[in-house]
């Protein structure tokens, strides 16, 4: 008698290979199957084999992400078996090939597509029409952007580095990306705001944070013209970086970038089909995406810049001059030399007494820089959800004070203004791993140490505050000034205006306003400057400041432990039982971390909640590059009930911290990715659990704790040195799932005790809340 999978193998070759086009159930062997069917596992019942010919008519369900992989191995397997084919014709250059491969590769793709989503719109590489690229933006509805072979030159060479790139669009908003590198059977995957993986394991870029730790990549377009450009710029580049390299397939360079064993890539003339999927792959992996310029990647972007994210601007800097044909400037500040900028599309209006605003052409100005997207729209919004609820009025910088006792009088670096209304929050250095990349990156453009970076300071303008004109002082050689939203296209009110320079800026998400406060060592009064009330909106900017004297004070980045190395706790195993009575267990002295079981009881656990499921947003999931890290769900007032302030008290009362230094709580949705843990923006944290149970990982200290729902943990984020305060990153944390996916992350409080009496500072001026 035939085995079934003879049977199987005898169907195969009467009705055909295309496995994908026929339901085939088979109860008692594993076998192929379509992506996400669950048929095809061993069945422990009675081997009865069954078989149901004809197209399943729920692969027609299936989304576009399964049906694209499946697409992508099917031309894979005709890659990886017709390695070195003829070329059978050259494109529009002599280096631009083609085979028949490509082709049946694109037919093959397509037909599979169409059998799915017959209404989808498919662009491929091989059958294109004039004008298909230019109507990208505008296209509705879902499209397929495909290239069957990236790297057609490899192939026909006989060389194994080709892949299937696979873009999937709705409404020209990338939604799936696949890329199938059919050599290594190595099939990398993202959706839209779900992360990267390769072979189902999830992937981030690398940590390289300067160009001369970097693996860069480029290519060679088969258009001389391009070609060219990119060959001066890996000449220029060449000395910067640790390597670099021409993979010939750009679909490759993204997949790698994605996974860390690339840094950095560029190309100046790409279409569509080449990029479209490695573009959300590499943004799904935490990275950047932008053009030469660095403007946000689009559909029919054709130079392109990709890196990690810490090196991005790095990487603009050294293609731009020799990709774009622009010249390259110079500005010289007190003495040192900022990093050479290249000429871009200016945000700021030039005010000329009075006269018609006119749009500037050069950012370069006087003393002055404007660097547009220096900061991505996801980082923007990053950097204000870290600073929510804990705004207090702005204050002005005092440059003495920073002592341990400083924080007890609320004198920490700054002291309240009279000159403006806006409103501030100093945030921590390296508050989580977002923030240490920003840094990076001021640091790499203002020219100067690390060390004479300050605290980064965000700053919030409700309709009507302002900030009178000023001087940011001669202490301060350099100031960065980076916006963090739009306004309103109505509201023509909000910018920042320089009266001696005559010039306005209208402040543009992302983009940097530089320029430097000192000349010969005295004030330039210059650059006074004021920042002018919205109308409309709320502004949101961020000050970075670079000051004469080393105020980065860092605990050194101590071994990273892995699951298997740690040493657990059971939080409700500590002690013995204390009849209700609070007991603060020190797990580690130095931090000084301590854990509090049953720091809620359970109607008070069920208290919280029940104000959550008052608010909508608990049951969103977050989405971009960040979303696996922490998401507030829910700020809570100031005793905004009698269980809310009896808990207030209670953190104060263990956490040793004045009750005027504690911030609202926040409900929220724990990160379970190491570096995306909001720290808090003080001295000292705290975490109460919600779920049922909870897992939380001190990778730097080898520490993993198991809470159960009630369960507390408190640690400083600050140690002292003598008089200076030294940023103690070894209390990062992160979370671990109780699940496989996003869904199964666990609830619970965060606490932040802050360097100012925030409370205390709210009751001097009233708190515009944002509409909407």
């Amino acid at each position: 008698m035939a085995s079934p999978a003879d049977l199987l193998e005898a169907l195969i070759q009467n009705f055909g290979t295309e496995r994908h086009a026929w339901q085939i159930f088979i109860t008692s062997i594993s076998s192929p199957k379509p992506p996400g069917s669950s048929w095809g596992v061993p069945f422990s019942g009675p081997r009865v084999l069954r078989f149901f010919f004809g197209p399943d008519p729920r692969w027609r369900s299936e989304p576009p992400r399964q049906v694209a992989q499946h697409a992508a191995r099917a031309a894979g397997h005709l890659i990886r078996e017709k390695v070195g084919a003829e070329v059978i014709r050259r494109k529009a250059f002599a280096a631009d090939l083609l085979t028949a491969v490509d082709q049946q590769c694109e037919e093959a793709i397509q037909r599979i597509v169409q059998e799915h989503f017959p209404s989808h719109t498919f662009l491929g590489e091989e059958t294109a029409e004039e004008g298909a690229i230019e109507a990208l933006e505008t296209r509705e509805g879902w499209l397929w952007v495909v290239d069957p072979i990236d790297g057609t030159t490899n192939f026909a060479s006989g060389q194994p580095m080709s892949a299937v790139s696979i873009g999937v669009a709705k409404d020209g908003q990338l939604r799936v990306a696949v890329i199938y590198e059919p050599f290594r059977d190595e099939l990398f995957t993202a959706c839209a705001g779900r992360g990267a993986l390769l072979n189902g394991r999830r992937i981030q870029v690398s940590g390289a944070k300067e160009l001369k730790e970097a693996v860069v990549a480029s290519g060679c377009a088969p258009n001389p013209k391009s070609s060219a450009p990119c060959l001066r710029a890996m000449t220029a580049l060449a000395p910067q970086t640790r390597t670099l390299r021409i993979l010939g397939s750009a679909a490759v360079n993204f997949a790698w970038l994605a996974c860390g064993r690339l840094d950095a890539w560029f190309e100046v003339d790409l279409n569509s089909w080449d990029s479209a999927a490695g573009a959300l792959l590499v943004q799904e992996a935490g990275g950047m995406v932008t053009d030469c310029k660095g403007s946000p990647y689009r559909l029919s972007t054709r130079p392109i810049c990709a890196s990690n994210g810490l090196l991005h601007f790095d990487l603009l800097l050294g293609v731009e001059e020799w990709t774009s044909g622009k010249l390259k400037i110079d500005c010289t500040v007190t003495g040192k030399l900022l990093p050479e900028l290249l000429q871009r599309g200016a945000t700021g209006f030039y005010d000329n007494g009075g006269a018609t605003n006119h749009r500037h052409s050069a950012v370069m100005l006087t003393v002055s820089i404007v660097v547009p997207n220096f900061f991505s729209e996801a980082e923007c919004r990053h950097l204000r959800s870290l600073v929510e609820a804990s705004w207090i009025p702005s204050l002005v910088s005092d440059a003495q004070g920073r002592t341990e006792q400083d924080y007890e009088r609320g004198k920490l670096e700054n002291m309240l203004a009279q000159t403006r209304t806006s409103w501030s929050c100093m945030m921590r250095y390296a508050q989580d791993s977002v923030v240490e990349r920003l840094e990076h990156r001021l640091v790499s453009i203002g020219g100067m140490p690390m060390e004479n970076l300050e605290r980064m300071n965000a700053v919030r303008y409700a309709p009507g505050e302002y900030f009178s004109a000023h001087h940011d002082g001669k202490f301060r050689p350099l100031t960065v000034f980076v916006y963090l939203n739009d306004l309103e296209e109505e509201d023509d009110a909000g910018d920042t205006y320089f009266p001696f320079l005559g010039l306005s800026f209208r402040p543009r998400q992302g983009t940097a306003l530089i320029w430097p406060n000192s000349c010969d060592g005295r004030e330039d009064d210059r650059v006074l400057h004021a920042g002018r009330a919205p109308k409309l909106s709320v502004k949101y900017g961020v000050n970075c400041f670079f000051n004469i004297n080393e105020m980065r004070h860092m605990m050194p980045h101590p071994k990273e432990y892995d699951l298997d190395e740690c040493t657990e706790y059971e939080v409700r195993q500590l002690g013995r039982d204390n009849g209700g009575k609070l007991v603060a267990y020190q797990l580690c002295s130095y931090p000084k971390l301590v854990a509090v079981k049953r720091f809620l009881n359970d109607e008070e656990v069920e208290h919280f909640l029940a104000l959550l499921d008052k608010d909508s947003q608990g049951k969103t999931m977050p989405s971009g590059p960040f979303r696996r890290g922490t998401q507030t769900l829910r700020i809570i007032d100031f005793e905004e009930t009698e269980v809310v302030k009896e808990v207030e008290e209670r953190l104060v009362a263990t956490g040793g911290l004045p009750l005027s230094h504690l911030g609202p709580l926040r409900i929220v949705r724990t990160g379970i990715d190491r570096g995306l843990c909001n720290r808090g923006c003080g001295p000292k944290s705290a975490f109460i659990c919600l779920s049922e149970s909870d897992e939380v990982f001190f990778y730097r200290l080898g520490l993993r704790l198991k809470l159960q729902k009630g369960d507390a943990l408190l640690w400083p984020n600050v140690h002292w040195r003598g008089d200076d305060p030294i940023e103690d990153v070894r209390t990062v944390r992160v979370h671990l799932p109780l699940g496989p996916s996003d869904e199964h992350r666990t609830i619970g409080i965060d606490a932040f005790f802050h360097d100012q009496d925030l409370r205390e500072q709210r009751k001097l001026r009233m708190f515009c809340e944002e509409s909407g």
